[in-house]
């Protein structure tokens, strides 16, 4: 990978089995070739001290901009200013993650045990990166927690995925080991039935039923400049969606195939990014998700760390 005349680097890591030395070694070739400013989406710092492989991954790669770096030997700028994009939990996941149950099945299972759970819309992380990547230096070394005005139940959900497929959706709430045995019956891979079932395990502590989780949604309103947006306006905004959101929707029904009826990490090494951030424009280069380069004035893309985020 040639980082030769980057100076802008717009990186989000997907749900994949992996770990941060990878992410780190990426970050110091950036440095030594002399990237300014490194963006990276993340999730929800707040849950630090809790033991959710997701959480730990995110927090260990934040670890790698954030902790203080002895200076390179001739290269300028040896510190690589950073900005990090933090949410919590996507409201793309049950699209993404729960589409054939959804889609086929008409049922859409959690643990969360009826606790209040913060939804971000990906359409906002989408539009603060854009903020983040057009006037980059007032973002420099800092790090932005994003969060809605308050908690969903996923009960309630459950009503507003049924408008959005046109169908009945009946919201089964089951014990966490219960969701674990679901989600290896799908013949997922063991360290994605550890993360899913650890977001589950992250709504049902009760933590985003307190004010506390909500302390930072002036951070999104700041940077995308107005009010953030609910599920159900997320779920209207059909535009922004990738295909594997809007697959199987009231609007488009995609015929089945095996590429589109599974979960798509059952056909891809990686699972899918999350939502997407659409790039500012700019006179420097600039390279979305740590790809090879880009071109003059050209846009980033990228998706969610929330989740993936989730």
């Amino acid at each position: 990978m040639s980082l030769a005349g980057i100076k802008t680097v717009f990186c989000t890591l997907p749900l994949m089995e992996a770990d941060a030395s990878k992410f780190h070694d990426f970050v110091e070739a950036c440095r030594k070739n002399g990237v300014k400013h490194f963006i990276k989406t993340s999730f929800y710092t707040s849950y630090g001290n809790y033991p959710f492989p997701y959480v730990k991954f995110q927090s260990d790669c934040d670890k790698s901009l954030t902790e203080p770096k002895e200076p390179i030997p001739g290269v300028t700028h040896s510190t690589m200013p950073y900005t990090i994009l933090s949410s919590s939990h996507l409201m793309s996941t049950p699209l993404i993650y729960q589409g054939p149950a959804l889609r086929n099945d008409r049922k859409y299972i959690t643990a969360s045990y009826s606790m209040g759970v913060n939804y971000v819309s990906p359409n906002d992380l989408a539009r603060a990166a854009v903020t983040v990547i057009a006037d980059d230096k007032k973002h420099h070394n800092k790090v932005y927690t994003f969060s809605n005005s308050g908690p969903h139940l996923d009960k309630e959900i459950a009503t507003s995925l049924a408008k959005f497929y046109g169908a009945q959706i009946e919201h089964i709430e089951i014990g966490f080991h219960d969701f674990q045995a679901v989600l290896k019956k799908r013949s997922l891979p063991d360290w994605l039935v550890d993360v899913m079932a650890g977001f589950e395990r992250m709504k049902a502590s009760g933590f985003e039923e307190k004010k506390a989780a909500y302390a930072h949604v002036k951070d999104i309103e700041k940077l995308i400049g107005g009010q953030p947006e609910d599920f159900d306006a997320y779920l209207a905004n059909r535009s922004a969606m990738t295909r594997q959101e809007l697959a199987g929707s009231a609007e488009l029904v995609i015929d089945p195939s095996p590429g589109i009826d599974k979960l798509s990490v059952k056909d891809e090494d990686e699972a899918p990014v999350e939502g997407g951030g659409e790039g500012g424009e700019d006179e420097e280069k600039e390279t979305a998700g740590g790809g090879e380069g880009g071109e003059e004035k050209d846009t980033s893309e990228g998706g969610e760390g929330g989740e993936g985020g989730e």
